[in-house]
C-alpha cells in the first residue's frame, strides 16, 4: 500500500485500484475508437505484454474483435486495430505481386542511389 499525504487527508491508494483504474481507461479507449496494443498499452498505464493478455481474455470471451489493419510506425507490418464488440475479424489485407515487387524496386532503386553519394 502507498500513502500519499494530501494535505488534510491520508489517502490509501492500493495496487488493485491502480489497476481497476488502468483497466477502466483501457475500457474505455476500446468503447470510442479503434486501436493498436501499442496505443491501449500507452492510454491505459499498462504493459503492452498485460494488453496483450486482456486482449486474449476479451477475444476468448467474444469482447474484442479485429476491425482492420494499420501500418507499423517503420511502414512495414500491418497492426490488429481491436474494437468492442462480437463481430467477425476484418481479415489482413493481402499484398499483391506487382505491389511486392515495386516496394522491392524501390528499395533497390534507394540503396543505389545512396551507394553513389
Amino acid at each position: 500500500m502507498t500513502a500519499i499525504n494530501s494535505g488534510k487527508k491520508n489517502r490509501v491508494y492500493t495496487e488493485g485500484k491502480r489497476r481497476q483504474e488502468s483497466i477502466a481507461r483501457f475500457i474505455q479507449c476500446l468503447l470510442f475508437k479503434s486501436a493498436s496494443t501499442k496505443n491501449l498499452a500507452a492510454y491505459s498505464g499498462l504493459s503492452e505484454h498485460t494488453v496483450l493478455r486482456y486482449i486474449a481474455m476479451f477475444k476468448k470471451a467474444k469482447i474484442v474483435y479485429v476491425s482492420g489493419w494499420a501500418k507499423s510506425a517503420r511502414g512495414t507490418k500491418e497492426v490488429k486495430l481491436w474494437s468492442l464488440g462480437n463481430k467477425d475479424n476484418v481479415p489482413r489485407p493481402l499484398s499483391t505481386s506487382a505491389e511486392r515487387s515495386a516496394r522491392h524496386k524501390a528499395k533497390k532503386k534507394a540503396i543505389a542511389s545512396a551507394a553513389k553519394k
